[in-house]
């Protein structure tokens, strides 16, 4: 408490002081002039006139340091403040950027949502024209399933089958008969005697196998003709290996087809001619064409292609074994068996899947059987008609201007076997049937066949 009042008397003496010097130098004005820039506190108080001098720091230290801090703390505040001012430039530069972009946004979010309508609209639209394209197209398929040809499998097409099938035929009967003879050879070599070509308890079979050596092989021609007839090109039949409750789920839905009225045809029936005729205006072609639609779909199942490819090799098989055991006594060779399944069993098969799911309707005549006791006399207007006729001495194919002699009646000949049915396709509308293909004949004449005539065929008699 001593030293503070101390230190405010000398604070009011030195302000005293100051104040009469300063009332002094204002009556007395200084002449001369003096650089106090950097005189001592002593030195200026001599100067200004005083007759007492100024006490030297009379201020303790303390307020020096505290003013020093201050004024660092000032230029502290000064910088943070500063960096807060650029950084609130930034904020203010990039809440500008930010408004420009949120104007762009807004601007192309409008001209989004104005397409995003035109584009629904034009959705909208199309869906409209799908419908109706949708609709014009079925009328369309079901046009075109009630026009389309009676034929989806051409003539040609079943034709080509047909004599390719005949081809393989003949050429695997050369090579079973090869491999016959390459057998004899070698029990020739060995000593043992011959094995004839088949061995068959057949009187009339013996006569013709005794007639020539070639019969034998016309005979299995014929006769693998027949075996496929009866177990593959069987007429009537829907589908190979289709089941029966399949089939007769099938007519069950054919015969209502049948029976939906009114009658579907080119023009509308009347009363009087429904009751005449009730079936003559049914359009036949959507029925078939339904059932070939349907049987198509149906061979195209795994399981009906499994159920063929069984009943393939379960054929070759009846077919092999009467044939192995009249030619071999009961050899077995696979690789016969390999042969007659890939090359004839399975291209029979090929051609019935087509015939039966064509439009058409085909079959083969005539119903081929065992060998005739009673032979049928041919003329020679029959060599070009409807058939081909082989003579079985000379293996010559008959023309219509081969030379040969005929007998009182005009007949030249009698025929052995069918070696070949011919392929007929049914007529519709009362269409007579077309002949795709002429039945082949084996034939035996009268007399022997001379040469062929150019000019026209003589009326000669026996």
């Amino acid at each position: 408490m001593g030293q503070s009042s101390s230190l405010n008397r000398g604070l009011r003496s030195a302000a005293q002081t100051s104040a009469q010097e300063e009332r002094h130098a204002q009556r007395k004005p200084n002449t001369s002039t003096h650089d106090i820039s950097n005189t001592s506190k002593q030195d200026l108080a001599v100067v200004i006139g005083t007759t007492r001098p100024i006490p030297p720091n009379t201020l303790p230290m303390q307020y020096e340091d505290t003013d020093k801090r201050r004024l660092d703390q000032l230029h502290d505040l000064e910088r943070v403040l500063q960096r807060r001012d650029a950084k609130i430039e930034r904020y203010k530069k990039h809440h500008t950027e930010l408004l420009e972009y949120l104007q762009q946004f807004e601007g192309r979010y409008k001209l989004l949502e104005s397409r995003n309508a035109e584009a629904e609209d034009a959705l909208k639209k199309m869906h409209e024209k799908a419908g109706l394209l949708q609709s014009q197209l079925q009328e369309c398929k079901d046009d075109l399933f009630r026009l389309q040809p009676l034929n989806q499998i051409s003539d040609s097409t079943i034709l080509q089958q047909y004599e390719i099938l005949n081809q393989q035929i003949a050429s695997w009967i050369d090579t079973f008969f090869s491999w016959i003879d390459g057998e004899n050879a070698l029990r020739e070599a060995s000593g043992r005697p011959l094995h004839p070509h088949f061995q068959v308890e057949d009187a009339s079979l013996q006569r013709l196998f005794a007639s020539s050596p070639n019969a034998a092989e016309y005979w299995l021609r014929g006769w693998l003709h027949s075996r496929l007839q009866m177990e593959v090109f069987v007429e009537g039949i829907y589908l190979s290996c289709l089941p029966e409750d399949y089939v007769e789920f099938i007519k069950v839905i054919e015969q209502s087809m049948r029976a939906l009225k009114p009658k579907r045809g080119k023009s509308m029936p009347t009363s009087s001619q429904l009751t005449a005729a009730p079936n003559s205006f049914t359009d036949s072609s959507i029925i078939d064409s339904w059932r070939s639609e349907t049987l198509a779909a149906l061979a195209n199942h795994p399981r009906m292609m499994s159920l063929r490819s069984a009943k393939a090799l379960h054929l070759a098989r009846q077919i092999y074994q009467p044939i192995m055991s009249a030619a071999t006594e009961g050899c077995h060779q696979p690789e016969i068996l390999h042969s007659l399944h890939e090359r004839i069993v399975i291209p029979a098969m090929e051609l019935a899947l087509n015939i039966q799911l064509t439009l058409g309707r085909y079959y083969f005549s005539p119903c081929m059987d065992s060998i005739s006791a009673a032979k049928r006399r041919f003329t020679l207007n029959d060599i070009s008609a409807h058939s081909v006729m082989i003579d079985i001495s000379t293996r010559r194919t008959l023309k219509d201007k081969s030379l040969v002699i005929l007998a009182d009646d005009g007949t030249i000949g009698a025929e052995l076997l069918v070696l070949e049915p011919s392929l007929l396709r049914r007529g519709r509308g009362g269409n007579p049937d077309v002949l795709m293909r002429k039945v082949v004949y084996l034939v035996e004449l009268d007399r022997p066949l001379g040469k062929s005539l150019k000019g026209p065929v003589p009326g000669q008699k026996a």
